[in-house]
């Protein structure tokens, strides 16, 4: 565990992450986080985060709290994060040892914004290949409804990407491709979407 303003990069990619990133300025927080082989195969590794008193131009504290957990099985990844922004209202007494449970109690939930994001990364050895895909979701849809299984692909965002190393036999020339959508709604025309890096 530890306190620092360290980026908290998430995601397989290199170029774009869909929650955390180190493309904006860092923020103080207090952290715990572990990671442990289970045996050659199998690790797993879990972090949990809650900044400080972030203020808005009310001057209103919000919170950025995040729990993510990650399992590696052979050359096969899997990750799962949880990100709420709370806090910033006048009329909502919340305070940071609030923000510290809200990813597990999800009090006042329906006045957060939150984030659930998933990824896949592959990697196969003998060609030096390695493919991913990210999905976000978020706890918001079309018409600020906090159902989110209404139209429930109008507010998800996705990453699908892959590196190739060893181009042309040599070690460090590689070749990436990334592909980012933050809006891939069917009914995109018809209903406006929020900005997946906005809030409520």
């Amino acid at each position: 565990m530890g306190y620092g303003n360290w980026d908290q990069w998430w995601g397989p990619g290199l170029h774009n992450s869909l929650v955390l990133s180190n493309n904006a300025k860092s923020f103080n927080y207090i952290f715990f986080n572990n990671v442990k082989s289970l045996n050659d195969n199998l690790r797993y590794k879990f972090n949990y985060f809650v900044s400080d008193g972030i203020k808005n131009i009310q001057n209103n504290d919000f919170y950025l709290s995040s729990f993510s957990f990650i399992v590696n099985y052979k050359n096969i990844e899997l990750g799962r994060l949880k990100h709420v922004l709370s806090g910033g209202y006048n009329d909502i007494l919340w305070t940071k040892k609030q923000a510290l449970l809200v990813p597990f109690s999800n009090e006042n939930n329906k006045y957060w914004d939150t984030v659930i994001d998933y990824y896949l990364s592959i990697v196969f050895p003998d060609s030096k290949l390695k493919i991913f895909f990210e999905l976000g979701i978020p706890n918001r849809s079309y018409l600020g409804t906090s159902n989110s299984l209404i139209f429930p692909d109008h507010s998800v965002a996705s990453i699908f990407g892959l590196r190739k190393y060893g181009i042309f036999d040599v070690d460090k020339l590689l070749f990436g491709f990334e592909y980012t959508s933050t809006l891939i709604s069917q009914y995109y025309y018809k209903m406006p979407s929020y900005n997946w890096y906005g809030s409520n």
